[in-house]
């Protein structure tokens, strides 16, 4: 963002925790200052009009979050815990949550989109990925996360989401990635208060094979990408044009390296430990203060000390999805977990990135209560799924829609819109995940949050 604000939060960061104000009892406070002295110096330009946008909204300076020991502070010295939702299947699907398929094969991003250029060209392709947007997260949504009382969106992307080659973003002249969709979720939601974590899900050729990552891979031997350099080099190319663009956004909480890493769901190891070292690198010697956000596959000892690779600013992060229906089974996997992270003693801010506790009321209630006890930071998993049974997925979204799957080799252009891409959260057709108790997985949220 060459003509964004340019603030240098090294040295006020070191100005401002250095005059006494930062004690060792923190105070914790709510994420969304209001300040109406922010002011938006870019304008950018798209082929057809201007848009401007002010990505901060209602953070100002001393809202920029860095990492002190193992907490998140302010540029105030004050704590800030960041408790949020995922939006997951915005920018990146999944077939299980998404309405859509492909009548024969394997269906994930890359290869859906790959079909709609093949029947119906470049630019209806586009068009149908930005109505699909357009319908999937709105004005709305943003609310609703607010109302829930939290102050953070964890936003998976995919290279998709920014390479105009791929087909899901427009080229624009003079520019290698085309940012817009981006902005315009950050700005949106800094409007509302709400930060955001921008989070690497599916890196070029693919980190992990799984059909979040955007390509499928039938087994884990297939996956290159941490012996592939050039997907690498792509991979850490885009995080350095992120980190530029990005770069003084108070309103954007921290860069998650890259989502599940462990090929085919397997565990995390040194090869995963050195790429993490290559983008850290890059992204330091653009940014040094954002905080960067590490993944295990699965548990503590799947991570490092950050004192081997001399991590500073780190955050670990960790996801639960324990397999257990019962309430006991279920709290004693995260149980499990934490205590086994900090047997680690890692001396960093601790974040559960993805986590659900299925359709347990009970189940809910203790796992936010842990987490939030034991000063974990976390976003849950997820905020809105497209689902044709509600038994099926039960408490892996907040809200479901349930519109009818599209099959994107068969059905007509204008079949696909009104089936997979018309699942705005104030369809008719859209629910709020309720458990027998009547209460409703938003309101658990609002109490824990």
């Amino acid at each position: 963002m060459e003509n964004f604000r340019k603030i240098n939060h090294k040295n006020m960061s070191k100005i401002l925790l250095g005059l006494g104000s930062l004690v060792i009892g923190f105070s914790f406070i709510s994420c969304s200052k209001q300040n109406n002295e922010i002011e938006s110096d870019e304008t950018k330009k798209s082929e057809d009009t201007s848009k401007v946008y002010d990505l901060n909204g209602a953070f100002d300076v001393s809202d920029y979050l860095m990492v002190q020991g193992s907490k998140v502070v302010n540029l105030d010295g004050e704590q800030v815990q960041l408790h949020g939702i995922n939006a997951g299947g915005y920018l990146v699907t999944e077939r299980w949550m998404c309405a859509a398929t492909m009548s024969h094969g394997t269906t994930d991003h890359y290869r859906m989109t790959e079909t709609l250029v093949n029947r119906f060209g470049k630019e209806k392709t586009l068009d149908l990925w930005e109505y699909y947007r357009e319908n999937f997260w709105t004005e709305q949504d943003f609310q609703n996360i607010k109302d829930m009382g939290m102050n953070v969106i964890r936003l998976p992307f995919s290279y998709m989401s920014f390479d105009p080659a791929y087909n899901n973003v427009r080229a624009k002249s003079g520019q290698e990635f085309n940012f817009d969709v981006v902005d315009d979720f950050v700005e949106k939601a800094a409007a509302h208060g709400l930060y955001i974590i921008l989070d690497m899900h599916g890196a070029y050729g693919s980190q992990n094979g799984q059909d979040h990552s955007g390509f499928v891979y039938s087994t884990a031997e297939e996956v290159d990408f941490f012996s592939n350099e050039e997907n690498q080099k792509k991979t850490i190319h885009l995080w350095e044009e992120i980190a530029k663009h990005y770069k003084d956004v108070n309103s954007i909480a921290a860069y998650d390296l890259l989502n599940e890493p462990g090929e085919k769901a397997g565990s995390t190891t040194t090869r995963h430990f050195e790429f993490f070292d290559k983008v850290y690198k890059a992204i330091r010697k653009i940014d040094e203060d954002r905080p960067l956000i590490f993944e295990s596959c699965w548990d503590g000892q799947n991570l490092p000390s950050p004192k081997e690779y001399g991590w500073e600013g780190a955050i670990y992060s960790f996801h639960n999805y324990s397999g257990n229906y019962t309430v006991d089974g279920n709290f004693t996997s995260y149980v499990n977990k934490l205590k086994g992270v900090d047997a680690q003693k890692f001396n960093v801010p601790l974040y559960m990135g993805e986590f659900n506790c299925y359709g347990m009321e009970e189940g809910w209630n203790l796992v936010l209560s842990l987490l939030n006890s034991n000063g974990w930071h976390w976003t849950s998993w997820t905020y809105k799924l497209n689902i044709i049974n509600e038994g099926q997925y039960a408490g892996w979204g907040v809200y479901f829609s349930h519109a009818e799957r599209a099959v994107v080799d068969v059905d007509s252009l204008e079949e696909i819109k009104d089936k997979r891409f018309k699942i705005d959260t104030a369809h008719e057709d859209t629910t709020l995940m309720t458990f027998e108790s009547k209460r409703t997985l938003k309101q658990i949220m609002m109490r824990h949050a």
